[in-house]
Protein backbone atom coordinates (compact mmCIF):
# COMPACT_ATOMS: atom_id res chain seq x y z
CA UNK A 1 0.00 0.00 0.00
CA UNK A 2 1.38 3.36 -1.01
CA UNK A 3 1.44 6.15 1.52
CA UNK A 4 1.41 9.22 -0.73
CA UNK A 5 -1.21 10.97 1.36
CA UNK A 6 -1.63 12.47 4.80
CA UNK A 7 -3.66 10.16 7.00
CA UNK A 8 -6.57 12.14 8.38
CA UNK A 9 -9.51 10.50 10.12
CA UNK A 10 -11.60 11.04 6.98
CA UNK A 11 -8.91 9.51 4.78
CA UNK A 12 -8.57 6.62 7.23
CA UNK A 13 -12.31 5.90 6.95
CA UNK A 14 -12.15 6.22 3.16
CA UNK A 15 -9.21 3.79 2.91
CA UNK A 16 -10.94 1.26 5.20
CA UNK A 17 -14.10 1.49 3.10
CA UNK A 18 -12.10 1.04 -0.10
CA UNK A 19 -10.35 -2.03 1.33
CA UNK A 20 -13.71 -3.41 2.47
CA UNK A 21 -15.19 -3.22 -1.03
CA UNK A 22 -12.02 -4.69 -2.56
CA UNK A 23 -12.26 -7.53 -0.04
CA UNK A 24 -15.89 -8.22 -0.92
CA UNK A 25 -14.97 -8.34 -4.61
CA UNK A 26 -11.95 -10.58 -3.96
CA UNK A 27 -13.97 -12.98 -1.82
CA UNK A 28 -17.28 -13.25 -3.66
CA UNK A 29 -16.41 -12.53 -7.29
CA UNK A 30 -12.74 -13.38 -7.75
CA UNK A 31 -12.29 -16.09 -5.07
CA UNK A 32 -8.73 -14.78 -4.68
CA UNK A 33 -7.42 -15.74 -1.23
CA UNK A 34 -3.99 -14.21 -1.78
CA UNK A 35 -5.56 -10.86 -2.66
CA UNK A 36 -7.73 -11.11 0.47
CA UNK A 37 -4.64 -11.73 2.55
CA UNK A 38 -2.85 -8.76 0.97
CA UNK A 39 -5.86 -6.57 1.74
CA UNK A 40 -5.87 -7.85 5.33
CA UNK A 41 -2.19 -6.93 5.70
CA UNK A 42 -2.91 -3.53 4.09
CA UNK A 43 -5.61 -3.02 6.73
CA UNK A 44 -3.15 -3.92 9.49
CA UNK A 45 -0.63 -1.45 8.06
CA UNK A 46 -3.29 1.25 7.81
CA UNK A 47 -4.27 0.65 11.45
CA UNK A 48 -0.60 0.89 12.39
CA UNK A 49 -0.30 4.28 10.70
CA UNK A 50 -3.45 5.45 12.46
CA UNK A 51 -2.15 4.24 15.83
CA UNK A 52 1.17 6.03 15.34
CA UNK A 53 -0.48 9.29 14.32
CA UNK A 54 -3.53 9.58 16.56
CA UNK A 55 -3.02 7.53 19.74
CA UNK A 56 -1.27 8.66 22.91
CA UNK A 57 1.47 6.44 24.37
CA UNK A 58 -0.82 4.47 26.67
CA UNK A 59 -3.35 3.79 23.92
CA UNK A 60 -0.52 2.86 21.50
CA UNK A 61 0.70 0.19 23.89
CA UNK A 62 -2.79 -1.25 24.29
CA UNK A 63 -3.42 -1.30 20.54
CA UNK A 64 -0.01 -2.87 19.83
CA UNK A 65 -0.76 -5.57 22.42
CA UNK A 66 -3.97 -6.41 20.55
CA UNK A 67 -2.07 -6.54 17.25
CA UNK A 68 0.62 -8.76 18.80
CA UNK A 69 -1.97 -11.36 19.80
CA UNK A 70 -3.43 -11.15 16.30
CA UNK A 71 -0.01 -11.66 14.69
CA UNK A 72 0.85 -14.50 17.06
CA UNK A 73 -2.21 -16.41 15.86
CA UNK A 74 -0.82 -16.19 12.32
CA UNK A 75 2.84 -16.79 13.01
CA UNK A 76 2.17 -19.83 15.20
CA UNK A 77 1.20 -21.61 11.98
CA UNK A 78 4.73 -21.32 10.63
CA UNK A 79 7.20 -24.12 11.09
CA UNK A 80 9.48 -23.37 14.04
CA UNK A 81 12.80 -24.29 12.49
CA UNK A 82 15.27 -21.80 14.01
CA UNK A 83 17.56 -23.34 16.62
CA UNK A 84 18.83 -21.72 19.80
CA UNK A 85 21.74 -23.53 21.46
CA UNK A 86 22.45 -22.34 24.98
CA UNK A 87 26.15 -21.67 25.45
CA UNK A 88 26.48 -22.54 29.13
CA UNK A 89 23.99 -25.40 29.27
CA UNK A 90 23.45 -28.35 27.00
CA UNK A 91 19.95 -27.25 26.00
CA UNK A 92 18.62 -26.61 22.51
CA UNK A 93 15.34 -24.91 21.63
CA UNK A 94 13.45 -24.95 18.32
CA UNK A 95 11.37 -21.92 17.50
CA UNK A 96 11.24 -18.74 15.45
CA UNK A 97 13.74 -16.00 16.19
CA UNK A 98 11.72 -12.78 16.12
CA UNK A 99 14.13 -9.99 17.05
CA UNK A 100 17.56 -9.30 18.47
CA UNK A 101 18.90 -6.30 20.38
CA UNK A 102 22.02 -5.21 22.18
CA UNK A 103 21.22 -3.41 25.41
CA UNK A 104 24.27 -2.10 27.29
CA UNK A 105 26.40 -5.22 27.81
CA UNK A 106 23.58 -7.70 27.10
CA UNK A 107 22.65 -9.45 23.90
CA UNK A 108 18.87 -10.06 23.81
CA UNK A 109 16.83 -12.18 21.41
CA UNK A 110 13.06 -12.57 21.30
CA UNK A 111 11.95 -16.10 20.42
CA UNK A 112 8.65 -17.77 19.69
CA UNK A 113 8.94 -21.29 21.10
CA UNK A 114 5.88 -23.52 20.96
CA UNK A 115 3.12 -20.98 21.68
CA UNK A 116 4.96 -18.51 23.91
CA UNK A 117 7.39 -15.65 23.53
CA UNK A 118 10.73 -16.04 25.31
CA UNK A 119 13.77 -13.82 25.84
CA UNK A 120 17.25 -15.21 25.43
CA UNK A 121 19.64 -12.96 27.38
CA UNK A 122 23.40 -13.28 27.21
CA UNK A 123 25.51 -11.02 29.43
CA UNK A 124 28.97 -10.76 27.93
CA UNK A 125 30.89 -9.74 31.04
CA UNK A 126 29.53 -12.40 33.35
CA UNK A 127 29.14 -15.02 30.65
CA UNK A 128 25.69 -15.55 32.05
CA UNK A 129 22.74 -16.54 29.92
CA UNK A 130 19.06 -16.87 30.65
CA UNK A 131 16.01 -18.01 28.76
CA UNK A 132 13.00 -16.37 30.36
CA UNK A 133 9.31 -16.09 29.54
CA UNK A 134 8.29 -12.81 27.88
CA UNK A 135 4.98 -11.46 29.16
CA UNK A 136 3.23 -9.27 26.60
CA UNK A 137 1.22 -7.60 29.35
CA UNK A 138 4.36 -6.69 31.31
CA UNK A 139 7.24 -6.39 28.81
CA UNK A 140 10.83 -6.68 29.96
CA UNK A 141 13.86 -5.30 28.06
CA UNK A 142 11.89 -4.74 24.84
CA UNK A 143 9.21 -2.16 24.19
CA UNK A 144 5.85 -3.47 23.04
CA UNK A 145 6.18 -1.74 19.64
CA UNK A 146 9.53 -3.50 19.08
CA UNK A 147 7.79 -6.83 19.65
CA UNK A 148 5.01 -5.84 17.24
CA UNK A 149 7.44 -4.84 14.48
CA UNK A 150 9.47 -8.03 15.01
CA UNK A 151 6.35 -10.17 14.61
CA UNK A 152 5.18 -8.09 11.66
CA UNK A 153 8.44 -8.92 9.92
CA UNK A 154 7.61 -12.62 10.18
CA UNK A 155 4.38 -12.38 8.19
CA UNK A 156 4.41 -14.44 5.01
CA UNK A 157 1.95 -15.11 2.20
CA UNK A 158 -0.54 -17.89 2.88
CA UNK A 159 -0.69 -17.61 6.66
CA UNK A 160 -4.13 -16.03 6.80
CA UNK A 161 -5.61 -18.75 4.60
CA UNK A 162 -4.05 -21.41 6.84
CA UNK A 163 -5.51 -19.74 9.92
CA UNK A 164 -8.94 -19.67 8.30
CA UNK A 165 -8.68 -23.36 7.40
CA UNK A 166 -7.48 -24.22 10.89
CA UNK A 167 -10.46 -22.45 12.46
CA UNK A 168 -12.80 -24.32 10.12
CA UNK A 169 -11.21 -27.58 11.28
CA UNK A 170 -9.56 -28.52 7.99
CA UNK A 171 -6.44 -30.59 8.61
CA UNK A 172 -3.39 -30.36 6.38
CA UNK A 173 -0.16 -32.27 6.82
CA UNK A 174 1.95 -29.38 5.63
CA UNK A 175 0.05 -26.56 7.36
CA UNK A 176 3.23 -24.93 8.70
CA UNK A 177 5.64 -25.37 5.78
CA UNK A 178 5.67 -21.74 4.72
Amino acid sequence: MEHNYELTTGRYLFELTKIFFQSVAAHYFQKDHLKLEKLYYDTMDLHERYIEQYCDEEEKEERYREKIYELLDLILLKEQKDTLKMKTADITYKGIKIRENIINDMYVELWLVDQDLWLYIFEARGHKEDFIYFDIEDPYLLRIDQVYYGLKGKRSPGLLNLLYEKEKGINHKDIAKL
